[in-house]
């Protein structure tokens, strides 16, 4: 069930420090293209982006994604929204688990909830704050 305009079932967390690059095949000339995008947000399922690309919705895409110790490759997504942004657009990804054995092995999703993970620990939630807070005065 979803509330509001939000159509996410599980949270995203701000991906600050990912890597990410995106492969794509060039319509004009049929060559495979590779190129660095910003991550927005994360999670298992997952994750928006930032570019200055044009991609169609429902359109499939592959992705390097690195965070920390954490480092993927490969991974297939389904271009599920889009926003232009003045120069840039942002992209909702879902990662597409039916694509191939690699998407739906357990190495893989392993190291993206590692990589999820990471990401929830480093936010800057009010609520997570006052946890750190009780937990470092010893109550």
């Amino acid at each position: 069930m979803y509330i509001g305009t939000e159509r996410r079932q599980y949270p995203r967390y701000k991906a600050g420090g990912m890597i990410v690059s995106i492969s794509f095949q060039d319509e004009s000339n049929g060559k495979v293209c590779t190129e660095r995008v910003k991550a927005v947000d994360f999670n298992s399922f997952g994750m928006s982006i930032e570019t200055n690309l044009d991609l169609e919705i429902e359109s499939r895409i592959s992705l390097d994604i690195s965070k920390g110790n954490n480092h993927t490759s490969d991974i297939i997504c389904i271009v599920c929204y889009a926003e232009n942004r003045g120069k840039n657009n942002m992209y909702g990804l879902q990662f597409d688990f039916a694509a191939n054995e690699y998407m739906y092995s357990d190495e893989l999703e392993e190291t993206l909830a590692n990589i999820e993970k990471n990401l929830k620990k480093n936010q800057n939630d009010p609520y997570r704050n006052i946890y750190r807070r009780i937990k470092n005065s010893g109550r």
